[in-house]
């Protein structure tokens, strides 16, 4: 366990490692085009390497970080897996990441299922970046981890983490069978994505992008219209237990919710891959069935958050599509040609895009 680090300062140096490793990614990328325009014969060896030490490193911090409250839920998930050990009884939802726990609390320990918890966070973001990208897996990776709330979703909602990184795979699978049972386990560790899983299914009937862009829009008009809606939604089936668990006072979440109403700064967050997809998908005229599908699920999910913005949750939901932003945004500026000095316009985008996570987690908070 790692425990010669303040726990008081530990969020901070993790997102100054990672600023470390993505500031010098994105100064390297500006001078050397093909390290991020995709050129099948290119190795891009350096890029790869700094992509696996960021890897090994998040890993270490993530998995051998001390068992504390300081981590939020993290506290929470121990005490009920030393109930477990102890013979309590299971909780009843959430199957698979329940089963998971008994078998470690059965078996283990504590601290190796801490330490499996952030191998199955952070490992299919790897695999399901090298399906999408091969040489230039790193640069998925990066953007990935430059997401809001990374590091949240490492420490604190890790169903929610393990269940996103997992149905990555089900996104990048080209089987259908594989798309179905990946998004399948997704659903097992946290029910919530049986909202992506449902986008999904939608994408696989129709997929549109101006479409989805239009009732994007829609979703939009009907939030700011009518505020009520969502926690009309809240109280379904598919929410209610969850929803509950966040709002309860006696929990540790309280602190840590997201400020109810109008979130026009998650919005503008929320729009980069839009904005992106819709640049080189209308005004680009590009063709790729492989992005169309990926913009498409980005942007139904993200309208599924927009009805639900004026809830407790909102951060929760966001996150419902903000875990795909970083293969949304990724793929199609390395993919595809359409931008002077694309590289760079690639390199200042994910500086800035990790910027505002760790302005809003280290200074502002």
């Amino acid at each position: 366990m790692i425990d010669f680090i303040p726990l008081q300062h530990y969020a901070t140096v993790v997102y100054s490692v990672m600023l470390v490793f993505i500031a010098s990614l994105c100064v390297m990328l500006t001078t050397h085009r093909y390290a991020v325009m995709y050129q099948p014969h290119i190795r891009n060896d350096v890029v790869r390497l700094w992509g696996w030490a960021c890897f090994v490193l998040l890993l270490i911090l993530l998995g051998l970080r001390p068992i504390s409250y300081a981590f939020g839920d993290m506290g929470n998930y121990n005490r009920h897996f030393l109930a477990l050990q102890a013979g309590g009884a299971f909780r009843g939802t959430d199957p698979l990441f329940e089963l998971l726990m008994w078998f470690f609390s059965q078996f283990l320990n504590a601290p190796l299922f801490f330490f499996f918890c952030a191998v199955v966070y952070l490992v299919p973001i790897v695999l399901a970046s090298r399906k999408m990208l091969q040489r230039y897996w790193p640069l998925a990776f990066f953007f990935s981890i430059a997401q809001f709330d990374f590091y949240g979703y490492g420490v604190n909602g890790l169903r929610q983490g393990m269940a996103a990184s997992i149905f990555l795979l089900a996104v990048v699978a080209e089987r259908r069978w594989q798309v179905w049972l990946w998004a399948a386990l997704a659903i097992g560790l946290h029910k919530s994505f049986a909202i992506p899983a449902a986008v999904l299914v939608m994408v696989q009937i129709t997929c549109n992008p101006r479409h989805y862009v239009a009732g994007w829009v829609g979703c939009l008009i009907v939030a700011a219209a009518l505020p009520g809606i969502g926690n009309m939604l809240s109280s379904s089936a598919l929410m209610a237990g969850e929803y509950d668990n966040y709002i309860d006072p006696g929990t540790v979440f309280v602190e840590q919710l997201s400020t109810v109403g109008f979130r026009v700064d998650f919005l503008l967050y929320s729009l980069l891959p839009i904005l992106i997809g819709g640049y080189f998908l209308f005004l680009r005229k590009v063709r790729d069935p492989f992005y169309s599908r990926l913009y498409c699920l980005y942007v139904g999910c993200n309208a599924f958050w927009l009805i639900m913005m004026h809830t407790v949750v909102s951060n929760r939901i966001a996150y419902l599509s903000w875990f795909l932003m970083g293969f949304a945004i990724a793929y199609p500026l390395v993919r595809f040609r359409g931008m002077p000095a694309q590289h760079q316009v690639f390199s200042v985008t994910l500086l800035v895009f990790y910027l505002f996570s760790f302005v809003t987690h280290t200074w502002l908070r």
